[in-house]
C-alpha cells in the first residue's frame, strides 16, 4: 500500500493497493466529532437466555447472604449469637 498526494488536485490523497488507485475523501471534522459511533443495542429480548438445571442450581447454592434491601435476614431468636 502506498499513499500518494493527487497530481491533479494536491489537496486529496490516493491510496494505491493491488494495482488499483482510490481517491480518499476530506474528512469533515466537525461532523466526525459530532457522529454517533457503534451499533444500537440489540432489544433486550435477544439478551436473555434460558435458565437451564445447572443454572438454577448454581443460583441456590450461591445465593446472596444479604436481603434485597442490603440489610442480614432475622436472626432466629432461640438460637445464640456466635460471637457471645
Amino acid at each position: 500500500m502506498r499513499i500518494a498526494r493527487d497530481v491533479l488536485d494536491p489537496k486529496h490523497l490516493r491510496l494505491d493497493h493491488d494495482g488499483q488507485s482510490i481517491r480518499l475523501q476530506p474528512v469533515d471534522l466537525h461532523a466526525n466529532a459530532r457522529a454517533r459511533r457503534g451499533k444500537t443495542p440489540p432489544p433486550a429480548e435477544a439478551l436473555t437466555t434460558a435458565v437451564g438445571a445447572a443454572r438454577s442450581a448454581a443460583d441456590r447454592a450461591l445465593a446472596p447472604i444479604t436481603q434485597p434491601d442490603g440489610g442480614f435476614p432475622a436472626a432466629d431468636p432461640d438460637k445464640e449469637p456466635p460471637w457471645k
